[in-house]
């Protein structure tokens, strides 16, 4: 089993800029790793995304509330264990999906996230496979991302470097979000594909 080499990794106030960093790396992390599987299972090479950019939103709320979580000790501890990580993380991500797919159900009229068809699925809304999809994800950003990141960009990058990079990125997210809206078109009938 992986252990997270220093348990006080986890016990800190997290600054705005750090959390909005952690999110979208989380983000992008899931979305390669969704982009892979997918790729494996159909050989083919689609943005299964709701955005049109290589992010993946859902991964980045998951590892932040999971971070927020790990502030707790006694949940800390528990995290730091490969086996609870990866068995939490796929339970907490099919709930997070379960109920996303309603939200995003709401606002385009589409279930951008079908499960149907898919092993153990449950309402066409979530299914095992998904929620491997987020244990694997979990186990890695919360084992590897989260420990480089913090080392390498949070720990040595100055802050001022930071806010601009954040800066960036939610420019960047928010011109994704506007650009899927005025193409919602393009979006459902590639969703019709998929599904």
């Amino acid at each position: 089993m992986w252990k997270i080499e220093k348990a006080k990794n986890f016990d800190r106030n997290y600054k705005l800029v750090s959390l909005i960093l952690y999110f979208f790396i989380f983000s992008f992390v899931g979305y390669l790793i969704e982009l892979i599987t997918f790729t494996l299972k159909t050989h083919m090479f689609v943005n299964t995304g709701i955005l049109f950019g290589p992010i993946a939103p859902i991964y980045g709320i998951c590892g932040l509330l999971i971070l927020m979580l790990s502030r707790y000790k006694s949940i800390r501890r528990l995290f730091q264990n490969s086996f609870f990580t990866f068995a939490f993380t796929l339970i907490f991500g099919m709930i997070v999906e379960y109920f996303t797919s309603f939200y995003i159900e709401a606002i385009t009229g589409m279930n951008f996230l079908n499960s149907a068809g898919e092993f153990l699925c449950i309402n066409s809304r979530v299914s095992l496979e998904s929620g491997i999809c987020y244990a694997v994800c979990g186990v890695i950003n919360i084992f590897f991302v989260f420990p480089i990141v913090k080392k390498y960009i949070i720990d040595k990058v100055p802050m001022k470097a930071q806010i601009i990079i954040c800066l960036i990125l939610v420019g960047l997210f928010a011109g994704d979000i506007i650009y899927t809206f005025k193409n919602f078109d393009v979006m459902t009938s590639s969703a019709n594909i998929l599904y």
